[in-house]
Order: C-alpha cells, then sequence, then structure tokens
C-alpha cells in the first residue's frame, strides 16, 4: 500500500506541477503491459483534474525510439498532454 501511495503522489505532482494540466485538457496516456500501474496513477490524478483522460495501452517495444502504432502516434498529436510510462523510450 505504501508503495502505491508513493506512487499516487508522484503522478499527482507529475500531472499538476510539472505538466500543468488543466480541466477539460485531453490527457493521453500511452503505456505498454509493463507500466500499466503507473499509467493508472497518472490517470487517476488527470481525471481527478476534471482533464478527459484516455489510456493506451501496447505491448513493450523491442528497442528504444521504436515508432509507436499508427492509432497512438494519431491521438499523441490529438492531446493537448501526452504522459509516456513505457520500458523504452517512445519517440513523440
Amino acid at each position: 500500500m505504501f508503495h502505491n501511495l508513493s506512487i499516487m503522489k508522484g503522478a499527482r505532482t507529475a500531472v499538476e506541477t510539472c505538466m500543468n494540466v488543466k480541466p477539460e485538457e485531453t490527457v493521453l496516456i500511452v503505456t505498454d503491459t509493463e507500466r500499466v500501474k503507473i499509467a493508472e496513477a497518472f490517470a487517476y490524478a488527470s481525471a481527478s483534474l476534471d482533464a478527459k483522460t484516455v489510456i493506451s495501452i501496447m505491448k513493450p517495444m523491442k528497442q528504444h525510439r521504436e515508432e509507436p502504432p499508427k492509432p497512438i502516434k494519431e491521438a499523441m498529436k490529438a492531446s493537448d498532454v501526452v504522459l509516456m510510462p513505457t520500458k523504452v523510450a517512445v519517440p513523440h
């Protein structure tokens, strides 16, 4: 439980302070199957600010900077804020 509380506090700081998410902004959280818990924490923090929050889950990429699937790229372009807790770096 304490570990989850730490994740929630970090997610809240990232969403409120670092990304300055505002109500009604569209927030996309792109994650892979190995980082879903972190994505859920970001989503909870974002939704609590009344942002339009979407999570997209994909299988982990094999290497850094591999292009995400086309639907995810399009969703990234259409979002105000994109958070990407993934195992490897995704180009943006």
